[in-house]
């Protein structure tokens, strides 16, 4: 994958895999008694302009196999302790 292919065909599908673990994690939150509950949980894609320019300051601007990851994680100043990370990655054939 590279950028033109994330900004034309994947990025919906981020944005829809970003929004499927917050539900999932709203949920599983909700049903366990005896966690903390969150202020709140925010989900988005990486957007395409800041992602273009994270890959300009890396040199990687024309990659191919470009590979996009998430971070879920507390607000600033938050008590929670709680960090995932998802990597998803797609390599050209």
């Amino acid at each position: 994958m590279n950028l033109n292919d994330y900004e034309t065909k994947y990025f919906p599908i981020y944005k829809a895999f970003a929004e499927t673990v917050r539900f999932i994690l709203k949920k599983a939150i909700l049903a366990a008694d005896n966690l903390p509950r969150p202020q709140s949980i925010q989900c988005r894609a990486k957007e395409t302009e800041s992602l273009r320019r994270r890959l300009t300051e890396e040199g990687k601007l024309e990659t191919q196999t470009l590979s996009v990851i998430g971070v879920i994680s507390p607000a600033p100043g938050s008590s929670s302790t709680l960090m995932a990370m998802l990597t998803a990655s797609w390599h050209r054939q």
